[in-house]
């Protein structure tokens, strides 16, 4: 099977900075979450067995 490409590269879509910086800001503060929800699950969980 042969694949042609056109001669001219096709620019991928460029995004918003703006965005790009917001997209990594949010998955920041969902991980930040994450990890304060397993702090919280251990301590309580150490303070159920103790």
């Amino acid at each position: 099977m042969r694949f042609t490409f056109a001669p001219t590269a096709v620019a991928p879509p460029r995004r918003s900075v703006i965005l790009l910086w917001a997209r990594r800001a949010f998955d920041m503060i969902v991980i930040g979450v994450m990890v304060y929800a397993a702090v919280e699950t251990i301590a309580f969980l150490r303070g159920m067995s103790s």
